[in-house]
């Protein structure tokens, strides 16, 4: 199974024809539904969030974020990877700065992207190749561990202002990520202790 890389931005893999539920917990971004689109595609409609993204809050705050700002996207973004997974069987496929996005009301929700795969489904794996799990880049799964990971790359980013690997070309970017970058390290084994601690601290509850 092999993964395609396009200008450095996600990957583009088409999340198969379903129906979102669109009513969804304050930290998942309510799906309106889709639309087919040329290719055999499908467009996911979503709500406008006036706020933007947290990557354009990140820029507006001077390119990183103050660490009370950082812990609470965090935890956002870990209850929508959870619901997705546990309620909806979706594994999010581009965990990033640009996918989580600002309503209103100043609440940040994670939303949908067209990387999204099901549990378990077999197929073409694709997200932003920064960002990826040594085993996604290697072509290998894409699970629940790699949107963690996924994740904690987002948190880097936003903390510090500098997104991982962004000092190597995008050939070299792929060749870090796929040995686990400077660590040596898979999704699956970073996520471990991650998942355990979320739990830990009541983070994967429904609520909230």
């Amino acid at each position: 199974m092999g993964v395609a890389v396009d200008d450095g931005e996600s990957i583009l893999i088409p999340l198969s024809k379903q129906q979102i539920p669109p009513s969804r917990p304050p930290h998942v971004l309510p799906c309106l539904g889709f639309r087919a689109a040329a290719g055999g595609e499908f467009q996911l409609l979503l709500y406008f969030a006036p706020g933007g993204s947290l990557a354009d809050e990140v820029e507006r705050n001077g390119s990183r974020l103050a660490e009370a700002a950082v812990r609470v996207y965090a935890a956002t973004v870990a209850r929508g990877i959870a619901y997705l997974h546990g309620e909806e069987s979706v594994v999010h496929g581009d965990v990033k700065a640009r996918n989580v996005v600002i309503g209103a009301d100043g609440r940040a929700q994670l939303a949908n992207s067209r990387c999204d795969r099901h549990v378990g489904s077999k197929g073409p794996i694709g997200g932003t190749p920064a960002l990826m799990a040594a085993e996604v880049a290697r072509g290998e799964e894409q699970g629940l561990a790699a949107a963690v990971w996924a994740r904690r790359c987002t948190v880097m980013g936003v903390a510090t202002g500098r997104a991982p690997w962004t000092e190597l070309d995008l050939v070299d970017m792929v060749a870090v990520v796929r040995r686990g970058g400077g660590e040596g390290v898979s999704g699956k084994a970073y996520a471990g202790g991650v998942l355990q601690n979320c739990h830990q601290f009541g983070i994967f509850s429904s609520s909230g």
